[in-house]
């Protein structure tokens, strides 16, 4: 992964990160970090650092992470 290479540790993944599977496991192969913000369904777990999404905050939250989204 170029990015690896060049040293970066962390992957953020905006918008559609719900369905980047591969290339999450591939990020997380080379050891990298990865944060998810995104809108669409999801359809399975993600093995991530953080997930930013409106169906995973809390009530008192969710005006904010939706317009944040």
């Amino acid at each position: 992964m170029p990015a690896h290479k060049k040293g970066y540790t962390d992957v953020l993944i905006i918008d559609n990160g719900v369905k980047a599977h591969v290339e999450i496991e591939r990020a997380l192969s080379y050891g990298m970090r990865v944060v998810v913000v995104d809108h669409h369904i999801i359809e399975e777990p993600l093995p991530i650092e953080a997930f930013l999404h409106p169906d995973v905050c809390e009530p008192y939250a969710l005006h904010r992470c939706v317009q944040r989204v």
